[in-house]
C-alpha cells in the first residue's frame, strides 16, 4: 500500500452509463469484500466472481475515504 492507498485493490474509473455508477461506485474506492469475502487484489476478485452463479446482483463492500459503504451491483 502506497501512501495510505492500495492500488491493487482501487477502482480507477467508473464508465458512464454502466453497472458501477448505476450502483454507485465511485473512482478511488477500495474493495474490501466480494459478496462477503475479503479480497486481497482484482484477481482475487475476479477468481471469486467466476466461480459462483449469481442471479442478478453481487455485493461489494468498499472503503470510500475511510468509511465502509455497502454496494450491490445489479447485472442485467
Amino acid at each position: 500500500m502506497a501512501g495510505g492507498f492500495d492500488v491493487a485493490r482501487a477502482v480507477e474509473e467508473v464508465a458512464a452509463k454502466s453497472i458501477g455508477e448505476k450502483a454507485a461506485l465511485k473512482a478511488g474506492d477500495i474493495l474490501k469484500k466480494v459478496e462477503g469475502r475479503e479480497v486481497a487484489s482484482w484477481e482475487e476478485f475476479l477468481a471469486i466472481c467466476s466461480e459462483r452463479t449469481f442471479s442478478n446482483e453481487l455485493k461489494l463492500e468498499v472503503d470510500r475515504a475511510g468509511k465502509v459503504q455497502k454496494i450491490t451491483l445489479k447485472i442485467s
